[in-house]
């Protein structure tokens, strides 16, 4: 797979861990593979604190989070080969040579990937908070990683149970990807989590009710072609 690329998918609201997050990722590669960071913000502000990367889109502060910015970034996503497309979250870290042990994972394997992580639990993963999927595999779920029925939360669950309803899901041990997440005391809270939080019940319930509808129907978005 010596043609492989990778395309970063990156909504965030914190720009300068944003930042910060970018580079260690840029600095654990390998450097032998090209990388394209497609960047999505609520503010012109946001956008400001990042003037030094040319592929930012603002999206408004309708519906903030991850959900709704990456599905404006993937939406517009044409590609004429295969890359593998990371959905990152801004506390998302990944191991050293994270890139040629992907590219070595889908040399044989065109679908979804669950990597680990440490707060994963291996008997009941449940979620996919670090998407990782080929191109393929996005087009397939109507290039929607995480649907825009969701508001912050359960989306990745979602994304776990369709990618099993379209026998794409590959679980695989291996390096361990690192989730500073405030939940197991690895960041502190901040603002934005707390609207996450808040959001959470309301996310439940779209999660149970959009369970009960067959993958063809949770694959379709509303203002996109089915």
């Amino acid at each position: 797979m010596a043609d492989a690329r990778f395309i970063f998918v990156w909504p965030t609201i914190r720009p300068q861990m944003m930042r910060e997050t970018y580079r260690c990722w840029i600095h654990n590669s390998s450097k032998k593979y090209p990388i394209t960071t497609h960047i999505a913000v609520n503010t012109p502000i946001q956008r400001a604190e990042l003037n030094d990367f040319q592929d930012v889109i603002i999206v408004g502060t309708n519906k903030p989070g991850p959900v709704h910015a990456a599905f404006c970034i993937t939406q517009a996503l044409e590609c004429q080969d295969n890359p593998i497309v990371l959905l990152i979250s801004d506390d998302f870290y990944p191991p050293e040579g994270w890139d040629e042990w992907l590219v070595s994972v889908f040399q044989s394997f065109d679908g979804g990937l669950m990597v680990a992580d440490i707060l994963r639990l291996e008997s009941d993963p449940g979620i996919i908070a670090l998407p990782v999927m080929s191109y393929n595999c996005l087009k397939k779920l109507n290039k929607a990683i995480y649907h825009p029925a969701y508001h912050w939360q359960y989306s990745d669950a979602e994304l776990y149970q369709n990618l099993i309803a379209l026998h794409l899901l590959k679980i695989i041990s291996g390096p361990k990807f690192i989730h500073r997440h405030p939940s197991h005391g690895l960041r502190p809270q901040d603002q934005y989590d707390a609207v996450g939080i808040a959001l959470m019940d309301r996310d439940l319930m779209t999660f149970q009710a959009r369970m009960k509808l067959p993958i063809s129907e949770r694959l379709k978005c509303p203002g996109f072609p089915s």
